[in-house]
């Protein structure tokens, strides 16, 4: 049933030969025949006529040179010029008409030029007829049990050549074509994967193109200088291992390993060869469908298998190998019927369409392996692209640590400056002033070396600490500020601070600048004012820090005041931390009070 609509599907619209033609040629059926190698006509050994069909030749496997006589009457003559036409001639064959020679096929000595599916055409001269029955010689040269040919057709010249170019055109010219086709593929498969060697779907497709090239050059190839038979043997293996190697390319391009198929595929092309070599050349005429059968199967079961992983991974390209599996299933059931056929008329109205649904099927494998490598292609390039921003962003933060790392270095280079700087200044001034507040104990000036002392303390000494708890620094703002008025007369220091919970810091700029500007104003109101009574008032409210310091001595109107440096430096240092700093008068009492904001709570420092 399979090959009986695959019969339906392939036949053309028409025969080779159309009725009209037909009806107005001339086709002898019956010839006598005579077993010769001679080159020229024989004139001894004819026998009767008898009736040539395909069946004819087979009959008798170890004819390799016959001749055939047609009796052609005058009537067969046409208007004009008259053609023969043989639509197919295996392997080679030449005209006589009359014992003219008008035409063959190429050499007729051994090895003859090969003719396999080709047609041969020639054209009669009007001088060569003869008033009553014309003698029409085929002399048919070949190999045992593959030489034959298709009964002539003689018919006028301007109706029988285009039906003789259009299968020419058709069965040498287009696989000529198809083989130029072929090599290319061939050839960039195989360049591909010398290239890439770990993508073996490349070397796959590319033995498979190879092994269509070869068939498809069999087809068309008509002179060698050795014997044609290794060549067919050659041309008809390569097809069966087409089939093999393209499944291998299926499988391979899947990332599917089956390496015990593989041997067994191996051992089967090697079996082929073997039945080739082994067997008497006249059974190729039988052997070879059989073989090509047992691919069609092959073909059949891989393009099922191919189907169900479509199916089962619902991917596009196992449906597109079944696809090209099942163009070679159809078109090789076609050409083994039409292999094993005994109809003339199946010879005279179909093609071989192996060499088309091969070279098709290769195309559309050759198209999905451009369409793979682009896919591979533009994935790398993605990647690439991917790697290029991965690096640039590497690069750049290399780039930032690199000026982090920098900048480190410096600041650990200002760092180790300022503390030689720090131990300098403590060793030699701090010497000094502590030797100057011993030596002028209860003065002024030890009072001056001492405020001198506190200060150098705060730089050398404290600078480089960390944060420390904040009711640790009013203990050291409220002692100093005691000692400074524990050498005066009638000074009361009132210092009042709430509880403050131990975790809460304060970094040591702020403690810093802080504590000289508590200084500068105690400095202030104890030079200027002469006050009798000091309060200084600490509170947290939300958001700031508030201190607060008072005191009753003699003071001009506040509005009237000029700031002098002390004042504009203790506003400076206030607005370097983010606060603020005023002066007011109430009543009796003059006021200054500063605020800055409480950073970082969740750290714990003020």
């Amino acid at each position: 049933m399979l090959s009986a609509a695959v019969l339906a599907a392939c036949e053309p619209a028409g025969i080779d030969i159309p009725q009209d033609t037909l009806s107005a040629s001339y086709a002898p059926a019956h010839a006598a025949y005579v077993v010769s190698a001679s080159l020229t006509p024989p004139k001894d050994g004819w026998t009767r006529p008898t009736s040539i069909d395909v069946e004819h030749f087979r009959a008798d496997p170890t004819r390799q040179s016959i001749w055939y006589r047609f009796q052609v009457p005058r009537s067969a003559q046409a208007d004009g010029l008259t053609g023969i036409y043989l639509w197919r001639v295996n392997v080679n064959a030449a005209l006589w008409w009359n014992g003219q020679f008008i035409g063959s096929g190429g050499r007729m000595q051994h090895p003859p030029a090969r003719n396999w599916n080709r047609p041969l055409y020639a054209t009669i001269p009007e001088s060569l007829w003869r008033s009553d029955t014309n003698d029409l010689l085929v002399h048919v040269v070949g190999y045992p049990g593959l030489t034959w040919f298709s009964p002539p057709v003689l018919g006028a010249d301007s109706k029988l050549r285009p039906v003789y170019e259009r299968r020419y055109f058709f069965q040498i010219t287009v696989p000529q074509s198809l083989a130029l086709l072929m090599a290319v593929l061939t050839i960039s498969a195989f360049a591909m994967w010398l290239l890439r060697r770990r993508d073996r779907e490349y070397l796959w497709f590319g033995i498979s193109a190879a092994c269509l090239l070869i068939f498809q050059s069999y087809i068309f190839v008509r002179d060698m200088p050795f014997d044609g038979v290794w060549w067919q043997m050659l041309a008809h293996w390569c097809a069966d291992a087409w089939v093999l190697a393209a499944s291998a390319y299926f499988y391979a391009s899947l990332g599917l390993r089956v390496p015990w198929r593989w041997f067994m595929a191996a051992a089967y092309l090697l079996a082929i060869a073997a039945v080739y070599v082994v067997l008497p050349t006249h059974h190729l005429a039988w052997t070879t469908p059989t073989t090509h059968v047992l691919s069609c199967l092959i073909s059949a079961a891989v393009g099922v298998h191919m189907l169900w992983l479509a199916v089962k991974l619902r991917m596009a390209r196992p449906a597109l190998f079944a696809a090209a599996m099942a163009i070679i299933l159809a078109t090789g059931v076609h050409d083994v019927m039409l292999l094993f056929s005994v109809q003339e008329t199946d010879w005279a109205s179909r093609y071989f369409l192996f060499q088309y649904a091969g070279a098709v099927s290769t195309i559309l494998l050759a198209a999905h392996l451009v369409w793979a490598f682009t896919q591979a292609l533009n994935e790398t390039e993605h990647l690439n692209a991917d790697l290029e921003r991965r690096i640039e962003a590497k690069r750049r933060e290399l780039k930032l640590s690199f000026q982090r790392e920098q900048t480190l270095h410096v600041e650990r280079a200002l760092l180790d400056e300022r503390e030689r700087i720090y131990a300098d200044l403590h060793d030699d001034v701090g010497a000094k002033l502590l030797s100057l507040i011993y030596s002028t104990e209860g003065t002024q000036s030890a009072y001056l070396a001492r405020s001198a002392m506190e200060d150098l303390r705060d730089t050398v000494s404290r600078a480089s600490h960390g944060s420390v708890p904040l009711q640790d620094a009013l203990a050291d703002w409220q002692a100093e500020c005691a000692e400074r008025v524990s050498h005066l007369d009638n000074v009361y220091l009132d210092w009042d601070t709430p509880s403050i919970t131990p975790t809460l810091e304060i970094d040591p700029h702020t403690r810093i600048a802080l504590g000289r500007v508590l200084r500068e104003a105690m400095s202030n109101a104890l030079r200027h004012a002469k006050p009798n009574e000091i309060e200084c008032r600490f509170t947290l409210q939300p958001g700031e820090f508030c201190l607060r310091m008072s005191h009753d001595g003699t003071i001009g109107d506040v509005a009237a005041w000029k700031p002098g440096r002390g004042m504009q430096t203790m506003k400076l240092r206030l607005q370097r931390l983010g606060g603020t700093i005023t002066w007011r008068q109430d009543g009796a009492y003059a006021t200054i009070e500063w605020r800055i904001p409480r950073q970082a709570q969740r750290a714990g420092a003020l």
